[in-house]
């Protein structure tokens, strides 16, 4: 970090001392061989979400005499892709022979492949994971970026995913527009977390706002389907942003929402048992925690109308995760503390399965 408050990339020649300052493009060194370095270089349709990243190779000759490196190919981002290129522990071994290995996610398959730079071909692809999501949907986001029209400086910005059903079921129209609806509101209430006010724009701690709401489809079968939306909204002028959790979940036959007394039968009391008995299994001896227990105890499980007292849920393929939203019982640090209830252990008015 230099007086200027930037970060700079160096690149030091140990044989003879002489140090060289890379360029003022981000770079991310991700491995090295005998014979020079590997890097990405990242291209930001929004400062929420990389939509391309390319990946170079330069050789120490070229480094010391400060010519471009080697483009070797490029990876596009889409919604729902979470680590697309993960390099395996020992994939820099084989780098110097013109291979790499690595994990691709599509959001629906979890591929393992060697990728052969020389020839820009993958091969001997080996699907790890197939959720079949594209069956009955696909993901999509919408991202964009406001500036201030006097100073120029980005007041906020927002990438927020959705999910659209294929409508292969008379419901999944009706949910669709639910979707859209939510996804629209997000958007119309986006500059809220911005400050206007162009005489804050120069202040040393400002920052522009940000809504960021990324979506997984976590539950699903032949008629139900449940969405978790992870999001976090950053205020500008505000300590931290903060995050959240809100999930949905539909039945596609119908086009309703359900809510957790929709589709549970096992009691509230029961419930509260159960998480209770989860939490304290977890946390019980610890002292930051007696009061928290005693809470969940007397609060975990019970209902409001559709809604739980204290707490939330969503669905997975395991089972119901019961959680706490930040601050209710932990600190911002720890974030959403849950447990996980396999589906045998409640009962149930709808199928699971």
């Amino acid at each position: 970090m230099s007086e200027d408050g930037e970060a700079h990339q160096y690149y030091r020649n140990l044989n003879t001392g002489e140090e060289y300052e890379l360029s003022a493009e981000k770079r991310n060194v991700i491995g090295a061989d005998i014979e020079g370095i590997y890097y990405m270089k990242h291209n930001s349709e929004t400062n929420l979400h990389q939509t391309e990243d390319q990946m170079w190779y330069q050789t120490y000759d070229s480094l010391d005499q400060g010519r471009e490196g080697q483009y070797l190919y490029q990876i596009i981002w889409s919604p729902y892709i979470k680590n697309n290129l993960d390099l395996v522990e020992n994939s820099l071994l084989t780098l110097s022979h013109g291979e790499l290995y690595v994990i691709e996610d599509s959001g629906d398959q979890v591929v393992f492949a060697s990728y052969n730079w020389l020839t820009g071909k993958s091969e001997n692809a080996v699907v790890l994971a197939d959720r079949r999501i594209d069956q009955i949907g696909q993901f999509y986001y919408e991202a964009d970026e406001e500036l201030c029209e006097n100073c120029g400086k980005p007041v906020y910005a927002y990438y927020i995913e959705g999910f659209t059903l294929n409508v292969s079921m008379p419901g999944d129209e009706a949910i669709n527009a639910q979707l859209q609806e939510i996804t629209d509101s997000m958007i119309e209430n986006a500059p809220e977390v911005g400050i206007d006010e162009e005489e804050y724009h120069d202040g040393v701690y400002f920052r522009e706002g940000s809504i960021t709401c990324e979506v997984d489809l976590s539950y699903y079968n032949d008629r139900y389907m449940g969405l978790l939306r992870s999001g976090y909204d950053d205020y500008s002028g505000a300590v931290h942003g903060m995050p959240y959790r809100h999930f949905l979940l539909y039945d596609r036959e119908t086009g309703e929402k359900l809510y957790l007394d929709d589709i549970l039968a096992s009691s509230e009391e029961e419930l509260n048992a159960i998480v209770t008995r989860m939490f304290e299994e977890r946390h019980g001896g610890e002292v930051t925690w007696e009061k928290e227990l005693e809470y969940i105890s007397e609060n975990a499980g019970f209902l409001e109308g559709h809604h739980l007292k204290a707490g939330d849920y969503y669905l997975t393929e395991e089972g119901l995760v019961y959680y706490f939203g930040i601050y209710e019982v932990a600190s911002y640090a720890e974030g959403f503390p849950e447990v996980l209830i396999p589906y045998d252990e409640l009962k149930w008015k709808i199928d699971l399965s």
